[in-house]
């Protein structure tokens, strides 16, 4: 049974409704309205379908730009906190959005500065400036891939400390400042390539000059912080004046300190008053658009940059469905080190969970922890993307259950002859299996055994 078979027998009805309509295969590209597809959810846009096809993919990446981002913060001791659509998404989705593929963070300047200096000779990553320099005239920070393009990126809004006691006129004023520095932007005339970057240096510098003139005079305390000071303009438009929600000054104790949210399996800071701040943005945040459009970074792509998508999807994903499993009985640190291997080499994890009566059958005695228990403290783990019950030892039966693409064990299993068998029979669907080292001096028995030992 192949993969989205089984995903259709298991979900919901709503989402079988989805699949009568046909409207699930327009995640892939172009734009749907919302009509059928929200009624045909029962009025739950959380139970949105997550995208599929090359737009999953390109999120995925730009998934794995955000937790490698992350890492660098943390070793540096930085903070940043999801925003826009991203905190949107994790709030109403828990991860992307369906149908988008960008991710925004916000960060304080003296952080950016700190993390813009120690990527200056990161052998991987980069802070590049992309440009937008037509209707809306924006300077954009992302974190991207050193040394190509493609549409993989993680956009860095950069906030400022700001005093105020009258956020809705200092905002209004603010805007006017803006649209002077939108006027001396466009009177340069110079226009971004198709990459959104500028050719020629000198023209780059010319327009970095613009938008650095604005940013004179950012102070270094505050009780206030605000947000587009320089580098973008895309969120002051005229339509926006009128509105006095939409602002992006906030007092400090409005967005710290930061709380934490899930977004696609990982634990990251957002605002303290998130909700509130989505109202402000998008009103009723759990009431979907009127129309669905999917990322325009992907639409307006060639077929040739779309196979550059793909190629750099199975470069960081080597596999895309992994599968492990086991009992997991007296869970450990070696259980731990070979799920998060197997998860470093994946997309999407299943791992099952082996039976109490076929660990009887098979050990001859029960597991100490029941079944429902051990699916508990798997599925508590983020990086785990299903879990699934082993009634069946034939790793080839589970194969045609799950469709994996690689099968992941511990080295204690290499050269068994069970195991050299499933290779075997494996081989025939290209499907590998990838051992990890086993995890030394540690075990379920062995603890089991310390503990009958210890009483």
């Amino acid at each position: 049974m192949g993969i989205r078979k089984r995903f259709l027998q298991k979900l919901s009805p709503t989402y079988r409704i989805l699949e009568r309509i046909n409207i699930t295969q327009n995640f892939n590209y172009g734009k749907i309205s919302t009509g059928y597809y929200y009624s045909a959810l029962n009025n739950d846009i959380e139970k949105m379908p997550k995208a599929k096809g090359i737009l999953r993919q390109v999120q995925c990446v730009n998934n794995f730009l955000l937790e490698e981002l992350q890492k660098i913060c943390e070793s540096l001791g930085i903070k940043f906190w999801l925003h826009g659509g991203t905190l949107l998404g994790a709030v109403r989705h828990k991860g992307f959005i369906p149908w988008d593929d960008d991710i925004d963070i916000g960060i304080m300047r003296d952080d950016f500065e700190k993390l813009k200096s120690f990527l200056v000779t990161h052998e991987k990553y980069a802070i590049k400036n992309f440009y937008f320099l037509k209707d809306i005239y924006s300077r954009q920070p992302r974190f991207v891939f050193k040394g190509e393009y493609l549409p993989f990126f993680v956009d860095i809004m950069v906030y400022d400390n700001f005093n105020s006691n009258d956020i809705e006129n200092d905002w209004h004023a603010f805007y006017e400042r803006k649209l002077k520095q939108i006027e001396s932007v466009a009177r340069t005339k110079i226009k971004n390539n198709s990459f959104f970057l500028i050719d020629d240096k000198l023209k780059q510098n010319i327009v970095d000059e613009k938008f650095d003139e604005f940013h004179n005079g950012c102070l270094s305390t505050g009780n206030c912080i605000i947000f587009n000071i320089d580098e973008g303009t895309n969120l002051i438009k005229d339509n926006y004046i009128d509105n006095d929600t939409f602002v992006r000054l906030f007092n400090k104790d409005f967005m710290f300190p930061l709380k934490k949210l899930c977004f696609e399996g990982n634990e990251y800071l957002v605002p303290k008053c998130y909700e509130e701040y989505l109202i402000r943005q998008y009103g009723d945040y759990m009431f979907p658009p009127t129309k669905i459009v999917i990322s325009p970074h992907l639409i307006n792509s060639s077929k040739e940059l779309k196979l550059k998508i793909h190629k750099k999807y199975k470069e960081i994903f080597k596999y895309n469905i992994g599968y492990t499993a086991g009992a997991f009985d007296v869970f450990h640190i070696g259980h731990l080190n070979l799920l998060k291997r197997a998860k470093e080499n994946c997309n999407y994890l299943i791992v099952g969970v082996t039976t109490d009566e076929l660990i009887f059958k098979t050990k001859g005695k029960y597991p100490i922890s029941n079944l429902k228990e051990r699916i508990e403290i798997l599925k508590s783990l983020k990086f785990i993307d299903e879990v699934v019950i082993q009634d069946d030892l034939d790793k080839v039966k589970a194969w045609y259950n799950y469709s994996y693409d690689v099968l992941f064990s511990g080295s204690d299993w290499q050269g068994d002859e069970r195991w050299i068998g499933y290779q075997n029979k494996l081989n025939e669907h290209g499907v590998p299996i990838v051992y990890f080292p086993y995890t030394d001096n540690i075990s379920s028995s062995k603890i089991q055994k310390f503990l009958r030992e210890s009483v």
